[in-house]
């Protein structure tokens, strides 16, 4: 008797009526025609279902996984910093706060660009800058000091001394009527590769009390490294 080949048997599956019921259909066939029949009608639709659960999987994940906390975000006007130096120092101020991985973080955002550069965006970085200083999603500013002293004038930041209790170690800089830090010279702003001759930092006055002890080691540290 002659024995069916491989091409035999998957042109079998395909001799049968296509009213055939789908389970009569499954039970006439041998081993190899069920993978065959298998391989040309569902493997690539079970691939593409599995496909697309992994994404709705992962869509719902990220939707739902708890957001990291922001202890400090820290807003850097009118400058640009190097975003690899910006990873670095930002892996280096965590450690420092010792923040807890996955749990808290902080933000370095170096695109508040509020003067005028041709590019027709700084109307819309000076709204941006204001909406989150009024939701309370900045609490460090960096700027150069004559931009930094016109925020004083509104009451935006809070007195420095009011923050450390060791400020007179620091008294020579202090600045903008005792508001703000001078990081003039600093390595701090070395390492990031600012191009402002001075910039100034300041804490805004409407930081939660929570984050006042990362606010106050945060300033110390970025002074050590001076």
């Amino acid at each position: 008797m002659k024995k069916e080949s491989i091409l035999d048997e998957e042109a079998y599956i395909y001799r049968h009526n296509d009213n055939e019921d789908e389970g009569d259909k499954w039970k006439r066939m041998s081993r190899k025609q069920k993978w065959a029949y298998f391989n040309d009608y569902y493997r690539n639709k079970l691939i593409g279902v599995v496909i697309l659960v992994a994404v709705i999987v992962l869509l719902v994940y990220s939707m739902l996984k708890p957001k990291p906390d922001v202890v400090v975000s820290i807003a850097v006007l009118n400058d640009y910093w190097n975003n690899e130096k910006v990873e670095e120092l930002t892996k280096e101020i965590g450690k420092y706060l010792e923040l807890e991985e996955g749990k808290q973080e902080i933000w370095i955002d170096d695109t508040y660009f509020l003067k005028e550069t041709g590019i027709g965006n700084e109307i819309a970085n000076t709204q941006r800058l204001v909406a989150r200083f009024a939701t309370g999603d900045i609490n460090v500013v960096i700027a150069e000091r004559p931009t930094f002293e016109e925020y004083v004038k509104n009451g935006t930041f809070l007195k420095i001394s009011e923050l450390l209790d060791d400020v007179n170690l620091y008294r020579d800089k202090i600045v903008s009527d005792g508001y703000g830090i001078s990081l003039d010279g600093t390595n701090f702003l070395k390492e990031v590769q600012s191009y402002q001759k001075e910039s100034v930092l300041g804490v805004l006055a409407n930081a939660d009390n929570e984050d006042y002890k990362y606010l106050s080691k945060i300033i110390k540290y970025i002074l050590q490294k001076s």
